[in-house]
């Protein structure tokens, strides 16, 4: 594995930084993730994503399962990465990878960009300069770096139960903040004060758009059905098969599609 990760000096003051196995776990994940998508065993891993296990994860990093299941769960909670457990391993998602790795580029292509980019700004100065003045100093407004369009994706996406893995989260992250960028960040003249709920209700339409294909009901039942045992395996990976059993309650039995749920 070749290429590097940037770590920023505000890292000092994460939230997390003085838990070192916390802050081993999440540099030892940064520095595994897929800077590429790629597929591995039939598995599709996209950028940001490792598959692994708790197994795994202890011998790597150097702690136990227990804490690195600890640690999981405390990287999940601020929504610093996102997991979906199953049978034969667990998949990772970091949330904010584009913030630690940049995407290789040419010098000459930075350079280009850089110039075409301050020549755009230049033309564009004179004519906004009063506006953008009014705006960045309006501390009611909060325009949302492309890293925390894509944070606020997978927290929304967490609390409804969904996992990252199965919905294009740095793509969607692009063409909402490219939207409402070229629009100053404005709606119909009035300026956008919150921008989160916007978002949600663009992950709505997204899932809305997903499903708008018809069902079967057996169809709907298989889907309900592999949803739970994911939410299973999930909560088995973070707090144990005791706790799992606990919680959700539902027998599965290999090879019959009579499954119960209680």
């Amino acid at each position: 594995m070749s290429g590097w990760i940037k770590l920023h000096r505000s890292l000092l003051q994460w939230e997390w930084y003085d838990d070192i196995n916390v802050k081993v776990t999440f540099i030892h994940l940064l520095l595994s993730a897929n800077h590429a998508p790629r597929k591995w065993r039939g598995i599709d891993i996209g950028r940001g994503q490792l598959w692994t296990s708790i197994g795994n994860l202890s011998k790597e990093v150097g702690i136990s399962e227990k804490q690195i299941r600890n640690c999981l769960k405390k990287l999940e909670s601020t929504s610093e990465i996102v997991i979906q457990g199953a049978s034969n391993g667990t998949m990772i998602t970091v949330c904010k990878y584009d913030s630690y790795q940049a995407k290789e580029e040419t010098e000459g292509e930075q350079m280009g960009e850089r110039r075409a980019n301050d020549g755009q700004a230049m033309g564009k100065q004179w004519a906004t300069n009063k506006n953008d003045n009014n705006y960045k100093n309006d501390k009611n407004v909060s325009v949302p770096t492309r890293e925390e369009v894509e944070k606020e994706i997978c927290t929304i996406l967490f609390s409804r139960g969904i996992a990252s893995i199965s919905f294009p989260v740095q793509d969607l992250a692009q063409r909402f903040h490219d939207n409402y960028e070229s629009k100053g960040w404005e709606i119909n003249g009035q300026r956008i004060y919150k921008w989160q709920p916007k978002l949600n209700q663009w992950i709505s339409e997204e899932l809305k758009n997903k499903s708008s294909s018809l069902e079967t009901q057996e169809e709907k039942e298989a889907r309900e059905f592999m949803e739970m045992v994911n939410a299973y395996n999930t909560h088995k990976t973070l707090y144990g098969e005791d706790s799992a059993n606990a919680k959700f309650n539902f027998d599965v039995q290999p090879n019959n599609n009579n499954h119960r749920i209680a």
